[in-house]
């Protein structure tokens, strides 16, 4: 039986020793989720699907968690640089601004 990651892994994590570290790396990439999610489903449709480079089945598993592990790592340094300059990201302005009706302001002040 094996056991998976949830929620109270999550908040070890992030009131441990080290959770000051844990919270500022992750938190950027939590206030972007939209906008991360996505990137990464057109990201991966685009290296995996025969839409794009078609290697799913060609791509060993380690070589699949590489991917994705690399993928985080480069959304999380944009969504930390992308909020030093806005409030939201892209995605969540968008939502925002859709769902309020009036266009938030996107800049930082």
């Amino acid at each position: 039986m094996t056991t998976t990651p949830d929620a109270a892994t999550v908040l070890r994590l992030a009131v441990g020793r080290h959770g000051e570290r844990v919270t500022a790396a992750l938190g950027p990439v939590g206030s972007v989720t939209l906008t991360g999610y996505l990137t990464q489903s057109l990201v991966c449709a685009l290296l995996f699907t025969g839409y794009g480079a078609a290697l799913v089945g060609r791509v060993a598993p380690p070589g699949v968690l590489a991917t994705a592990l690399a993928l985080f790592a480069v959304q999380a340094v944009g969504a930390r640089w992308w909020l030093r300059r806005y409030r939201y990201g892209p995605l969540e302005w968008l939502l925002r601004a859709w769902t309020t009706l009036p266009l938030p302001p996107l800049r930082r002040s």
